[in-house]
Order: structure tokens, then C-alpha cells, then sequence
């Protein structure tokens, strides 16, 4: 539902000490914007961890995620005040539609 925060895991590749490529998951909250359909549309509303910044890399906060229930583990009820804030502001980065 709009306004609701959804925790999303994330898996992201990374590379160890010795060059070989791990994927590794991250949790994360997304605040849901949008339902077109059977998906959903949310805003990233952190930093991912194990990101490296970089300005061209998607995922970051304020990032617009698109997802399905089967990728929501939890659900959470911000208050009011803090949603109407963070809807006004709209995301940083589209989701191509």
C-alpha cells in the first residue's frame, strides 16, 4: 500500500581478496510509491552497504525500485508526517516504464 516501507533483500555482486566474484545480500527499506498491476514501485530509502559509490551505479538512496510481494520479507508503517515528506520529494532516479 502507498506509504507503507517494505524491506526488500538485495543481492549484489562483490569481489573478494582474490578476485573472485561473490554475491552477497542486503536488506534494505523501499518506500512504496506506486502499484502498477501485480508490481509494485518504491524509493530506496538508504545507502546500500556493500555498494561502492559511484555515481553512475543505480542503487542508491532515493533510487525508484520496482518489485513483486514474493521480494517483501517485512512490512513497516512510518509515521504520517515522515511519508507525506518523502512522497513530496519524489525519487532521485526513474524506474524506465
Amino acid at each position: 500500500m502507498r506509504g507503507d516501507t517494505v524491506k526488500l533483500i538485495f543481492d549484489q555482486e562483490g569481489y573478494e581478496a582474490d578476485g573472485s566474484t561473490t554475491v552477497q545480500g542486503e536488506r534494505m527499506w523501499v518506500l512504496v510509491t506506486e502499484r502498477i498491476g501485480e508490481r509494485y514501485l518504491g524509493v530506496l530509502e538508504s545507502d546500500p552497504a556493500l555498494a561502492q559509490a559511484d555515481a553512475a551505479l543505480y542503487l542508491r538512496k532515493g533510487a525508484e525500485i520496482a518489485f513483486g510481494l514474493e521480494h517483501v520479507i517485512d512490512v513497516g508503517r512510518p509515521p504520517a508526517d515522515y511519508v507525506a515528506k518523502r512522497l513530496s520529494q519524489g525519487p532521485t532516479r526513474r524506474w524506465p516504464r
